[in-house]
């Protein structure tokens, strides 16, 4: 009886070449390509915009990438600057006024696939004017601000400081910081996925926190008590010893569904007297 003997199986390597091949597809030419773009970007500086008028209120609608920073000036005085950078579609940027309203919008193209187009727009404004600004995945910075501000992010980032008015801050998977010289009498901050990082120099009246999956931590002055209305689901509600007081004129209400939201006092500091 004669039983056949067989060598080593044949290696294929083409098989793995082949993967290597489609993997460096999928990462390196993107990569390749978006540098390309990078290095064939516009860019353009616009002459400063000044409108010598009374403002009460400014409405910002920042569509595209890029920075809409807004800033404390000189009463009966405004100033706009715009930088803008893109690659296939110029990114526009409009103002427009309405009874003592100023507009202004800051859009890029639809087709605007690598995201290559950006407004980034500074303006200031007397300290009192009221904001309103939401952006998508660019940020929103506003500073020395006495007025009423409502500021909202899908996944970009608000950061306020050295504010002292009524403060309104939301994002989706964005982040909302607040934590140099905030003096607001009432905040309300609320993300889903994101993040919130506030820091009260002052106690406000009202604060109003709330996390969907994300997470938010929260300092409040040495000695703060508020009335506490919380609800919790699977996540987290922490607050420090000695903050729950019901007699307290302060309302603190705090919303967690998956996510965690995290009440303290100044590190390493022991509660004072109500």
């Amino acid at each position: 009886m004669t039983i056949a003997t067989t060598g080593p199986r044949p290696r294929r390597r083409w098989i793995w070449v082949l993967v290597a091949l489609a993997t460096a597809s999928f990462v390196v030419v993107p990569v390749t390509l978006r540098v390309a773009l990078k290095v064939g970007m516009h860019h353009q500086s616009d002459p400063q915009v000044t409108y010598r008028r009374d403002v009460t209120e400014l409405q910002v609608q920042a569509d595209a990438g890029g920075a809409v920073t807004v800033q404390a000036g000189q009463p009966g005085r405004v100033t706009i600057t715009r930088q803008l950078a893109w690659v296939f579609g110029r990114p526009t940027v409009s103002q427009s006024w309405y009874d003592g309203i100023l507009y202004v919008a800051a859009i890029c193209p639809k087709f605007d696939v690598f995201e290559d187009c950006q407004a980034s727009v500074t303006i200031s404004v007397p300290a009192g004017t009221a904001v309103s600004a939401q952006a998508g995945a660019g940020s929103v910075v506003v500073t020395g601000m006495s007025g009423p501000l409502h500021l909202a992010a899908t996944s970009g980032l608000v950061r306020v400081s050295r504010d002292s008015g009524p403060l309104w801050l939301s994002a989706t998977s964005g982040t909302l910081t607040a934590r140099l010289g905030l003096h607001s009498p009432q905040v309300y901050a609320l993300v889903t996925t994101g993040y919130i990082a506030l820091g009260l120099d002052v106690a406000p009246r009202l604060l109003t926190v709330g996390v969907g999956s994300g997470y938010a931590s929260v300092t409040l002055p040495q000695g703060s008590r508020y009335r506490v209305a919380g609800s919790a689901g699977p996540g987290a509600l922490e607050i420090p010893p000695g903050l729950s007081d019901a007699s307290s004129a302060r309302v603190l209400t705090a919303m967690v569904g998956a996510g965690e939201v995290k009440i303290s006092y100044p590190q390493g500091r022991k509660p004072g007297p109500a």
